[in-house]
């Protein structure tokens, strides 16, 4: 029997902009937060906060919904690849935004679609077949 072949690592520079193209097109108004760190040899980190998420998002929803309240929503991404772990600071972040009610998902696409359809944003016939049949196996 051949060995399984494993399939490359999707960095999460990709998974990243692949959640800001998907958010996007859902009319979504993204912000990236993360930087890029300095190649040089002095310069350590990325000059942001501990523990802050690297996106930022507005959805906006449909316009039945009654209020200003009610039609828009901040959203706070947490960009991982999936061998991907979250810091202490990371951590703490997200127990605040439990805390505080504001949203807060950490992962990838596939959380992000999960989160969208959960509170209703997007429908799950929205997505192709594999996608949702995988978080209605995870829940």
């Amino acid at each position: 029997m051949r060995p399984r072949r494993r399939l490359p690592r999707v960095s999460e520079k990709v998974v990243q902009q692949n959640i800001v193209n998907l958010l996007t097109a859902l009319g979504g108004q993204v912000y990236v937060l993360g930087t890029r760190r300095s190649r040089r040899d002095t310069d350590f980190g990325t000059h942001q906060t501990p523990g802050i998420p690297d996106l930022w998002c507005f959805l906006w929803a449909h316009p039945t919904f009654l209020t200003d309240r009610e039609r828009v929503r901040g959203l706070w991404i947490e960009c991982k690849a999936a061998d991907g772990r979250a810091s202490e600071p990371q951590k703490f972040f997200a127990a605040r935004c439990a805390a505080a009610r504001v949203n807060y998902v950490r992962g990838g696409v596939d959380e992000v679609i999960a989160w969208l359809i959960a509170t209703g944003w997007v429908s799950p016939n929205q997505f192709a077949y594999y996608r949702v049949a995988g978080l209605e196996a995870g829940r």
